[in-house]
Formats: structure tokens, C-alpha cells, sequence
């Protein structure tokens, strides 16, 4: 199956594609960094699945009307906070948020290439204290291996 990854994160494509590589059935076929890069990368590769970032802003209705087109599905990765239901109201296969685990994002993939829909469950936050703002902030991109070990 061909995959094409949109982040504007240079490290975080590459580690998608690293999770993903080991895959056999799975190839990453493209990265773009801009919301612009996206439609011409489907257009060129046609692939079954694009892993986008919602911080890239593109407009996830055209989006799905585009990728739909060329049947792929579409794999949103979330920030933090950012709610899923509307994600998939626009269009969206599958949702991911930027702490998710390899064993999640391929269960995404394998659900979704099956067609079904697929939210990964958000990290339950730990208790806060009143006077720990930053510590929060930053809890919240934390992954859950990494809240573990904080503890």
C-alpha cells in the first residue's frame, strides 16, 4: 500500500516512515511540508492512505473531496486538544494525535484501509497541582511511555 506523509515537522515524518517502514505491505511513497504539496503528491502517487497534519491548516472538506478522487483515506494527525469528532465530520478516515504509539497508528492504517473509522483514545491527564501551569502545558504533549516515566 502507498502512503504519502504531510507534516511540517522534518523529524516527525521521518519517524513515521521509520514505524511504518518495517512494514512490508506498507511504502511510503512521498513527504511533502506544505498544505500546497499535498493535491499534486496524490495526483503523481495515487496512494491508499496520506497522513496529514492538522497544524498544516488545509481545509479537510476540499481535502477529502480531493483524495477521493483517487481513493485514498485520509489520516489526520491531531494536536492535543483538537477534537476528533469534527475532524471526521469534515471528511476524515482516521485520527491520530502527535503521541501516538506505533502499534496505534498502525491500527488506524489497517482499519481504515478496510473502511472503517478510526479515533486513537487521548491520553487521560494526570493531576495538576494549582501552581504547576508550565508543567501542564507540557504534559500535554507528552506520550504516554513518557508520562510513565515522569511518574
Amino acid at each position: 500500500m502507498k502512503i504519502v506523509l504531510a507534516d511540517k515537522q522534518a523529524i516527525f515524518r521521518a519517524g513515521i516512515a521509520k514505524v511504518l517502514g518495517v512494514e512490508d505491505e506498507m511504502r511510503i511513497v512521498a513527504q511533502v511540508q506544505a498544505s500546497d504539496q499535498i493535491a499534486p503528491a496524490l495526483e503523481k502517487f495515487r496512494p491508499q492512505i496520506l497522513i496529514f497534519a492538522s497544524s498544516l491548516s488545509p481545509d479537510v472538506r476540499e481535502l477529502a473531496q480531493i483524495a477521493a478522487r483517487f481513493k485514498t483515506r485520509l489520516v489526520v494527525v491531531a494536536e492535543n486538544g483538537e477534537p476528533a469528532a469534527a475532524i471526521i465530520g469534515a471528511g476524515a478516515h482516521g485520527v491520530v494525535y502527535r503521541n501516538v504509539g506505533s502499534q496505534a497508528l498502525m491500527d488506524c492504517i489497517r482499519k481504515i484501509t478496510q473502511g472503517e473509522t478510526w479515533v486513537q483514545d487521548t491520553v487521560v491527564p494526570t493531576e495538576v497541582s494549582e501552581n504547576d501551569m508550565v508543567g501542564a502545558r507540557v504534559r500535554d504533549r507528552l506520550t504516554p511511555k513518557e508520562l510513565r516515566i515522569r511518574m
